[in-house]
């Protein structure tokens, strides 16, 4: 039996970047956020947390990384498969300081860029202290940013801006190039093209696949639009009132009624049809 089990874990460590086993996230009230969620991550893919507002995408994003609600209870397990470590939980990823130990093996992007930087600091110096914090040659850190900014076309000027000094979407695309610029084994990203135009967002959904397929990395990310989930996703957790009602492999071409996605597919075509016929006359 114990042969097995650690079979189970070496297969486990190979296929998987995380797992999560009965997640259930509550507040002291006993309203709960999360309920009885259970899935795995794949190494080398893009997972897509769907689902509309509300229905509890960001509290799992952020209980991943440890950042969840001082006062929030959370019961189950999560575990952690980084290549050459051991097997981390999720209550060994924060240390008695509040500092992640897994930084940079895993990345967050907040949906909210301006709460994740500092107001009274140029943005170019909280790159670099992101850089010391995390071990990175200085040098290293500013090509990597210099790279991810030309292919987001994100002039470097932004670098000695203040962060009240650039908009909604500048300040989303440097936080997106900050993170992966740390070349971390796992990128969590909540609503990461929410505050970006269209052309922008192109960009952006551009930069995560070539992350995936040329670099190799893992990426979960939380959205409501269908749109980039079938633009980037490969497999998709369908999250409503905090349960998980739905679990499948992405395919663009699936109007299945009978499935949440499909519904949505079906919703879009039908309000985008009228528009098409008054453009076209």
């Amino acid at each position: 039996m114990n042969n097995f089990i650690k079979k189970i874990r070496r297969y486990e460590k190979m296929t998987h970047i995380m797992s999560i086993a009965h997640l259930t996230v509550q507040s002291n009230d006993e309203k709960k956020f999360l309920n009885d969620i259970s899935f795995c991550i794949n190494k080398n893919e893009v997972t897509g947390i769907f689902g509309p507002s509300g229905s509890g995408k960001s509290t799992l994003l952020k209980t991943l990384v440890g950042l969840s609600e001082a006062n929030f209870l959370i019961d189950g397990q999560v575990s952690y498969y980084f290549d050459n470590e051991d097997v981390k939980k999720l209550n060994t990823i924060i240390d008695k300081d509040g500092i992640s130990l897994i930084s940079p093996k895993l990345s967050y992007i907040p949906q909210n860029a301006y709460q994740a930087f500092d107001p009274i600091e140029k943005i170019g110096k909280q790159f670099e202290e992101t850089f010391l914090e995390n071990q990175i040659d200085s040098t290293v850190g500013k090509e990597r940013i210099k790279d991810l900014f030309f292919k987001m076309d994100l002039s470097t000027e932004a670098l000695t801006k203040y962060p009240f000094q650039l908009s909604g979407g500048m300040l989303q695309r440097c936080i997106i190039a900050l993170c992966l610029s740390l070349n971390p084994e796992c990128v969590i990203a909540d609503e990461p093209t929410s505050a970006l135009d269209s052309i922008n967002k192109k960009k952006v959904i551009d930069l995560f696949l070539t992350y995936k397929k040329e670099v190799g990395k893992t990426l979960i990310l939380s959205t409501h639009d269908i749109s980039v989930m079938d633009s980037l996703c490969d497999y998709v957790i369908v999250l409503d009132d905090g349960k998980k009602i739905e679990e499948t492999k992405t395919c663009d071409i699936d109007n299945n009624d009978q499935s949440y996605i499909g519904k949505v597919r079906k919703i879009k075509e039908k309000i985008g049809k009228p528009f098409w016929r008054l453009k076209n006359g």
